[in-house]
């Protein structure tokens, strides 16, 4: 059992991995954005003249597949201590389907916690170029970042905007959870998906 588990958390995390760098540019323009930079077009076209080329949209990777790795290790790890132990406070009854939402998505808000500082290390990393040169920090990598903000502002600065990130963690959540069961019933009861193509479909 433990193996299986581990052989899919290593699929999972390099699957997503592999679609976080193929995606990094994207991700890259849309924090442009967001801090008002202009359009995506605007923005891209920037970067290729004035930010080194293509090797701009990759600023910030290090740190964006530092994180998803380290949030599937503690998520994957953490659930079945947590619903090991509730079972065992409960008698060895087994979870309900509430239960292991509630105790995956505790695991998920502890991974959360645990990988916010490499979040914010990634936007700062992502973000720095739109500074006047003079005020750039220049990031070298992932834990230069963490220094940084550790040294001008402090620790607790690691976990600037951790109460929204678990806000949108909670609503992505909930709204897989509560969509997935019937979305795979219908695709196979009513359109007569087999079960692979009905977990596809969701």
């Amino acid at each position: 059992m433990r193996g299986t588990r581990r052989n899919l958390l290593t699929v999972v995390t390099g699957a997503t991995m592999l679609s976080i760098t193929v995606l990094q540019p994207l991700d890259m323009v849309k924090v442009r954005m967001q801090l008002g930079q202009g359009s995506g077009a605007h923005i891209a076209s920037n970067m290729l003249k004035f930010e080194g080329g293509y090797a701009a949209f990759y600023k910030g990777l290090s740190p964006a597949l530092l994180k998803v790795a380290l949030q599937n290790v503690v998520q994957v790890g953490s659930y079945p201590i947590l619903a090991t132990t509730a079972i065992v406070a409960n008698y060895r009854k087994p979870l309900s389907d509430l239960q292991k939402y509630y105790y995956w998505t505790t695991a998920g808000m502890m991974s959360l916690a645990f990988t916010m500082p490499i979040c914010l290390a990634q936007i700062c990393m992502q973000a720095d170029a739109t500074f006047p040169t003079a005020h750039r920090q220049n990031y070298t990598n992932v834990f230069n970042a963490l220094n940084r903000v550790i040294a001008d502002e402090g620790v607790l600065a690691l976990w600037r905007g951790l109460g929204s990130m678990s806000a949108k963690y909670f609503l992505l959540t909930t709204g897989n959870v509560s969509s997935y069961s019937p979305s795979f019933r219908y695709l196979k009861d009513s359109l007569g998906c087999g079960d692979i193509t009905s977990m596809i479909g969701k």
